[in-house]
């Protein structure tokens, strides 16, 4: 691999770096001074002159010219720490690129292989692609509306992975035709009311809770493109259970277990590794509408309560009661637990203290769906409006609202990258995680059926997304397989 060819073209000297190999030129770099990074990136993106390098038909590399050069200002007589490139008669080479030019290329490559592969070349690579102002500087040249709230994890703000997520979501959504296996299927005989998708570690399983009172599980990685909705149903199904009496309207899953939630009063628990035995039935006092299973299995119901119970012994350890009417959706992140009712309140709990509410939100219409990570809230009502909620420190503060379908909002999903709702006008929207501040950006609308959409369900790791449809079908919108592979 030559990194320091040139040709001539018209007189014009060019310098051409291969990135098919980036791999391999760690022996190529000197130690830079890591303190000049954020420097040349800021002084980079904030110029924005990005039109003129050329990157080859087969990618595999990007040619400059000298005067290309020069005009971008990248003289190594601007940094310390390298000897300037042009004009000097030095051939430029990965020992003195100037980081502003590393950084020019790296926007022309993939983030996922910048952040998983090239940042793993040497330490210097590992220092200029994994700075968070890197990313931040990198985000808001790309996408000019901000997030409205930081997305934050235990109050870190996350750019890297931020940016990462947006980019992924505007690959598989700009153009769904092109980059995405989108599966109809038909395996019921009664609507679906809810979809889940399980993440084992060594495969990515999809559920779904019918009215004809059937759970049904899927292996994704056995659904094929190229085969009819009954075919695929057949051949990916791993599990078919008559699993309650009544309608399944809820599902929760933690590791290898599987908990659903029934009209029939009862939450089952089912263990996927002993071919989905029912190891446990918990009885309720009414149906059970909102279900989630993490360090407790949390139900709320028509007894207008929530009930939390100990995983381990299927025992009753607390019960919630602040709300006059049925609690319709609950949300917990290992601290706070969020209940939503029909009496138009929204409930914030704290576990570790009594169980009186930290705060009570009054809505002008009932909260139908909740969606809690990354320090945000979100929330969909019966009117068809989101709003965002503050989550950090406590807080719990309301800081937007905006409209988003005409009907009734039956589900919420978000990531760092988008925020999906669905709704009974029987579509399902893809929102940049910037909306709903005033003006919407909407990234995408599926029109999937004549009839409501019930549930969403998203994977963020294998960019899966599932919704379910009372017809009686789901979808499953899977990247394509050479889609996949630039991804991964």
């Amino acid at each position: 691999m030559d990194l320091n060819s040139t040709n001539e073209e018209n007189g014009a000297e060019y310098v051409e770096v291969d990135i098919e190999h980036l791999d391999s030129v760690s022996e190529a770099l000197i130690d830079y001074h890591s303190s000049e990074g954020d420097h040349f990136a800021k002084d980079f993106y904030s110029r924005g002159d990005h039109g003129h390098s050329e990157l080859d038909a087969d990618n595999s590399s990007i040619t400059f010219n000298e005067d290309e050069l020069k005009s971008l200002n990248l003289s190594g007589s601007r940094c310390s720490s390298c000897s300037s490139l042009v004009g000097t008669g030095m051939e430029p080479n990965l020992d003195n690129l100037p980081p502003e030019l590393f950084y020019y290329i790296c926007t022309f490559i993939d983030s996922r292989f910048l952040s998983e592969t090239l940042a793993y070349v040497c330490s210097l690579f590992f220092r200029l692609i994994r700075d968070e102002e890197t990313w931040r500087i990198r985000m808001k040249y790309r996408w000019r509306q901000p997030y409205i709230l930081p997305p934050r994890s235990r109050y870190r703000y996350h750019c890297f992975q931020s940016y990462l997520q947006r980019e992924e979501t505007h690959k598989m959504w700009d153009n769904p035709e092109k980059t995405t296996d989108h599966f109809h299927v038909t395996d019921n005989y009664a609507a679906i009311d809810c979809v889940h998708l399980m993440d084992t570690g060594d495969r990515l399983l999809c559920a779904t809770g019918s009215r004809d009172r059937s759970l049904k599980v899927y292996d994704l990685s056995k659904f094929d493109p190229t085969k009819k909705s009954a075919e695929v149903a057949n051949e990916a199904r791993v599990l078919d259970w008559s699993a309650h009496d009544g309608w399944v309207w809820c599902l929760a899953s933690k590791e290898n277990l599987l908990s659903s939630g029934s009209w029939d009063k009862n939450i089952r628990i089912f263990d996927l590794n002993r071919e989905g035995e029912c190891i446990h039935s918990i009885k309720t006092k009414t149906a059970v509408i909102s279900l989630k299973f993490s360090d407790f299995i949390i139900s709320a119901g028509f007894d207008k309560k929530v009930t939390l119970y100990d995983p381990r012994t299927y025992e009753s350890v607390m019960t919630l009661g602040r709300h006059s009417m049925p609690v319709l959706a609950v949300e917990y992140d290992g601290t706070h637990l969020v209940s939503a009712s029909e009496d138009k309140k929204v409930c914030v709990f704290d576990l570790r203290g009594n169980k009186q509410p930290l705060v009570q939100l009054d809505m002008e219409k009932y909260v139908m769906c909740l969606s809690m990570e990354f320090g945000q809230l979100w929330m969909g009502d019966r009117q068809g409006a989101v709003h965002l909620v503050d989550c950090n420190r406590g807080l719990f503060a309301k800081v937007s609202s905006g409209a988003a379908h005409d009907g009734k909002l039956t589900d919420i999903a978000h990531s760092l990258g988008c925020v999906a709702t669905c709704s009974t006008d029987n579509s399902i929207k893809i929102w940049e995680p910037s909306s709903f501040g005033g003006r919407q950006y909407l990234i995408r609308q599926l029109k999937v059926s004549s009839l409501p959409v019930t549930s969403l369900a998203l994977n963020v790791r294998h960019q899966v997304f599932m919704a379910g449809v009372t017809d009686m079908s789901f979808h499953v919108w899977r990247p394509k397989s050479e889609y996949n592979s630039s991804i991964n």
